[in-house]
């Protein structure tokens, strides 16, 4: 009787761990494709702008304070 229910938990386990892995899996595709869009003016490289300022260090900066970009 342990044994089977061992081997459901384990089962349910294994079974959670890889949704879980789907789920960043999708979520990764869904936040490259809303990039998209911020892509096309906005590098991710430091001190590589575009149209717009580049998003490099992003969090934690003060909008209009990137020395580098003079617009």
């Amino acid at each position: 009787m342990r044994r089977i229910i061992v081997l459901a938990i384990a089962t349910l386990g294994a079974a959670s761990a890889g949704n879980c892995a789907f789920a960043r899996s999708a979520s990764d595709q869904r936040g490259e494709h809303v990039f998209a869009a911020c892509g096309a003016c906005h590098s991710l490289e430091a001190d590589r702008h575009m149209t717009g300022p580049s998003l490099a260090d992003l969090w934690n900066r003060q909008a209009g304070s990137l020395q580098s970009f003079e617009r």
